[in-house]
């Protein structure tokens, strides 16, 4: 082998590159996403954050809370709402020893539709069941 820092040519290609900031500044203001940019130019999740926050072009984009476009009281508020009128128990199996860990099922799998014959309370057997396809509610 020559005195390379690499065993071959093929790992010396394959080695992870120094990012490119107007590669990540393009994508990102295209509106890909965290996920999407890490893809693309083989950067982790967390190094595309940091970029982000480094450049200052984070925030701007990704508001929390009630700055959010889409925030809806919480995201925890279709529990509320569904435990109001259902029982805290498992509408498949009836589990109900301890209703702290009850679920909520969206049927349509839409996170967005938060109607109350959208929802199903589960336990987290059945839900798991449910979205790896064994139970179909």
């Amino acid at each position: 082998m020559g005195r390379g820092k690499f065993c071959s040519k093929s790992c010396s290609w394959n080695r992870p590159k120094k990012y490119d900031t107007q590669e990540f500044l393009n994508l990102w203001t295209k509106g890909y996403s965290v996920h999407k940019i890490s893809t693309l130019v083989t950067a982790s999740e967390e190094t595309v954050r940091k970029w982000a926050i480094k450049k200052g072009v984070f925030e701007k984009r990704h508001a929390t809370g009630k700055k959010c476009s889409n925030w809806n009281g919480g995201i925890k508020s279709y529990r509320k709402k569904v435990f109001e009128i259902k029982e805290r128990k498992c509408e498949i199996c009836g589990y109900n020893k301890v209703p702290q860990i009850i679920e909520v099922h969206h049927l349509d799998k839409n996170r967005k539709n938060n109607s109350h014959k959208n929802l199903l309370a589960v336990c987290p057997t059945c839900h798991k069941a449910i979205h790896r396809g064994y139970i179909h509610p």
